[in-house]
């Protein structure tokens, strides 16, 4: 067996739906942007201008309009190949909360670089979400192989700082916040790691100090005087 063979993970329920939700919202902007003029972008994206105007539904509607087709793509199989095997060890319940986190982080992000860069470009898709999860796998699987551009072999860890590197690279030199927002994505998908882990510490330190206890505590047992007939008198 080939070093550098591709492993393809078994689609979990909740990417299945992620990604078949990002294609059919791709598919469905880009005919009615033709159709009609109509800009799914434009309504359901996140922007700041249009937030202050009162459309707080965009906080939650900015992840189903695309960016385009190779994001789409990209995002796509991330999700696939790294989101499914990342729901399989933590488990659906963590996994849903690991995706709100950094959705909500990028949102987060995006309006405050926004206050500082104004910019037209509105923040859409679920590119956030793609970028938390590698950052996420890099930490968990540093040494595990990535074939980049189906190429380059690198560890895992090189490839997540490489893609994290581009994305402050995007930000810095470029006039469009969304990069920021992403970045967003990928420090509140780190901080929820960091807090779980220690909050995990936390609690196995505290148990395990309870059963230390509970070993040194004493049973009680009664112990009778012969000398009387009477109730026990003394209790150790």
């Amino acid at each position: 067996m080939s070093p550098h063979q591709i492993y393809i993970p078994k689609l979990t329920p909740i990417n299945k739906v992620i990604i078949i939700a990002a294609a059919s919202s791709l598919v469905l902007q880009s005919l009615l942007s033709k159709i009609t003029g109509f800009s799914a972008p434009a309504l359901f994206g996140l922007f700041l201008p249009r937030l202050a105007e009162g459309h707080i539904y965009q906080l939650i509607t900015y992840p189903l309009p695309q960016a385009g087709l190779m994001s789409t793509v990209f995002d796509g199989l991330v999700i696939w190949f790294i989101g499914s095997e990342l729901e399989s060890s933590w488990g659906r319940k963590f996994y849903i909360k690991f995706l709100i986190t950094s959705l909500l982080s990028a949102a987060v992000f995006y309006l405050l670089f926004s206050l500082i860069i104004p910019s037209g470009f509105p923040l859409v898709g679920i590119t956030g979400i793609s970028y938390a999860l590698l950052l996420s796998y890099g930490i968990l699987y540093p040494d595990r192989t990535f074939v980049f551009m189906l190429i380059f072999p690198m560890k895992a860890k090189h490839f997540c700082l490489l893609i994290i590197g581009i994305l402050f690279f995007s930000g810095i030199f470029s006039n469009n916040p969304s990069s920021w927002g992403h970045l967003g994505a990928v420090f509140g998908a780190f901080g929820q790691m960091v807090m779980t882990t220690l909050y995990r510490q936390k609690k196995r330190s505290f148990l395990t100090s309870f059963k230390k206890i509970s070993k040194k505590t004493p049973h009680l047992h009664i112990v009778k005087d012969d000398t009387e007939e009477k109730d026990p008198k003394y209790w150790h």
